[in-house]
């Protein structure tokens, strides 16, 4: 489904959109004729019910239908799925295709490995050039950039700056999978640390927070994330930054854990969300002194109302009456 943007001349933020295109899904008969002639093509010769399981695991779409006929080729994921043996059955319970992507990669060398933990935690387009300094592949790393390539797995525009990324972010999922959770924290470690070294860090204060919290150091991430929810008011980005100082309060004690909820509460409310604004100033109400706690606490019973909650509210407004 392709959705609009308005295009009313205020331009409100937060209004649905009016027009939309629906893209219907390939019929089942030219899906099925698409596998069978990948099918062909690479002599493969799986059986009818495996061609049917494929295309219901692609549910239509032509982009995953052309992955899959892919897989018929040499070394790909259906090339022994034979007549004479017996189906796949699991095919069929896999639903999506994702698990193609983590096929293809368990078929990867040893650099193209260490390149997609980085290409797939980076959350932006990267150069050769850094992939070369966080695998320490050098100029080794272009083969490995051009076999992930090769695999259909990232783009490469070849610009020589940042140019490559993961094709798509259902890829870059299923592409996570295939990673524990230490390669990826160390990956998103090297990230964060690469981008303060570069000049301005300052400007990729959002990265360079969400690198630190997901590689489990917030105590580094508290600054660049302060920094990023600052940006964002800047730009009235008033709900990311809500996001940032919230996500700061849970790291910080004190004067500033009180100031990260009023702001948080604050930009939430300007943002018009009514209920998220609620929840913080209830929390804010309980770490300031008793003159300010009741104010917040209407505050917070205000806007939990006009966001729709009603429960409790008679009980609320006795208690603070």
């Amino acid at each position: 489904v392709i959705i609009t943007v308005s295009r009313q001349t205020e331009d409100p933020q937060r209004v649905p959109a009016n027009r939309t295109v629906v893209l219907q899904p390939l019929d089942r008969h030219d899906a099925i004729s698409m596998q069978a002639d990948a099918d062909a093509l690479w002599n493969v010769d799986v059986s009818d019910t495996v061609l049917e399981d494929l295309t219901e695991a692609a549910g239509g779409c032509p982009y995953r239908l052309q992955e899959l006929a892919d897989e018929f080729q040499p070394g790909g994921a259906l090339t022994q799925m034979s007549r004479a043996a017996s189906p796949d059955e699991s095919i069929s319970r896999r639903g999506p295709v994702d698990w193609v992507w983590q096929k293809r990669a368990a078929r990867h060398s040893s650099d193209a490995r260490r390149v997609v933990a980085v290409v797939v935690t980076a959350g932006n387009r990267v150069s050769t050039e850094q992939l070369g300094k966080l695998t320490e592949l050098d100029d080794a790393v272009d083969a490995a950039v051009s076999e992930l390539v090769r695999f259909r797995l990232v783009t490469d525009e070849a610009t020589g700056g940042e140019c490559i990324q993961v094709v798509h972010d259902r890829v870059a999922d299923g592409l996570a999978q295939t990673l524990n959770r230490g390669v990826k924290r160390q990956a998103h470690q090297a990230w964060a640390n690469l981008l303060i070294r570069q000049p301005h860090p300052e400007r990729r204060a959002a990265r360079i927070a969400e690198h630190f919290f997901s590689a489990d150091q917030p105590g580094q991430a508290v600054s660049f994330a302060v920094l990023a929810a600052e940006d964002a008011e800047r730009r009235l980005a008033k709900t990311e930054a809500a996001r940032w100082h919230s996500r700061v309060v849970e790291h910080v004690d004190g004067a500033e854990k009180i100031t990260r909820l009023q702001h948080a509460a604050r930009c939430y409310e300007e943002a018009d969300h009514a209920v998220e604004a609620a929840q913080h100033y209830q929390r804010l109400a309980e770490h300031v002194e008793p003159e300010l706690r009741s104010e917040y606490q209407f505050r917070a019973l205000a806007l939990s109302i006009r966001g729709g909650h009603f429960d409790g509210t008679q009980r609320q407004l006795e208690h603070l009456a």
